[in-house]
């Protein structure tokens, strides 16, 4: 059975899953990672994420409105043009954010002046501010603490990622990531940016689709009982 791994930025909480952890260079970035066993099946990615999300593909995505990290308004009709947009999801905390964002770093890194790339993170502009500082994260982090955003697009975990074709379709929704999901993304940013598939580092990821955090959604508000 191959390895399954998660690639965890340095200085962020190390949340154990079991299994050891080694220390490594990471080609390319210039930055030092933990590279851990990851053995929690709790984030593995159901059936029915799976469904959920591919039922997603070809829709419209939906209209929102934010403000990044650094107070600047982002309005998704105008974000929508000749580019692409990559939506990543993010939950404050979750140890699967964390594990996950250097990888869309390298995406950032191959497709970014091709591409947009927005984060969502569940928290207010200075969450979104934190995350950006820990983590270095080189795209803008979109505020969503009332999780306006997330509900639109039916993501349920953290490290969801959306991809918005030019002109405002969803080209796929992945409910987690993996060696193929992230080569997936790869070639479909490719694709849509008429540029050569990138190599990101695709065979550190889990080789089996893992899923983040669930997200706090408040409950319903109870309905008035018959008068």
């Amino acid at each position: 059975m191959s390895t399954r791994i998660h690639v965890i930025a340095i200085g962020a909480l190390a949340v154990a899953f079991g299994g050891g952890l080694e220390e490594r260079a990471e080609a390319g970035r210039g930055q030092r990672v933990v590279v851990g066993v990851l053995t929690d099946e709790e984030h593995r990615v159901t059936p029915e994420m799976e469904r959920e999300s591919r039922e997603k593909a070809g829709s419209p995505a939906p209209a929102f409105r934010a403000v990044d990290q650094d107070g600047e308004p982002v309005d998704s009709e105008a974000m929508v043009g000749d580019r692409p947009v990559l939506l990543v999801f993010i939950k404050d905390g979750c140890p699967c954010s964390t594990s996950a964002e250097p990888f869309y770093a390298r995406l950032h890194d191959s497709y970014g002046d091709a591409a947009r790339f927005f984060g969502v993170i569940d928290g207010d502009r200075s969450v979104a501010a934190r995350w950006v500082s820990d983590h270095g994260t080189p795209y803008p982090v979109l505020a969503d603490p009332e999780l306006e955003i997330v509900r639109a697009f039916g993501v349920s975990n953290s490290a969801y990622v959306a991809l918005i074709s030019p002109g405002g379709t969803i080209e796929a929704l992945w409910p987690g990531y993996s060696e193929g999901i992230l080569r997936d993304i790869s070639a479909r940013l490719a694709g849509l940016t008429g540029r050569p598939e990138a190599e990101v580092g695709a065979s550190e990821a889990p080789e089996l689709p893992y899923s983040g955090c669930p997200f706090e959604f408040d409950p319903p508000e109870p309905a008035d009982p018959p008068s």
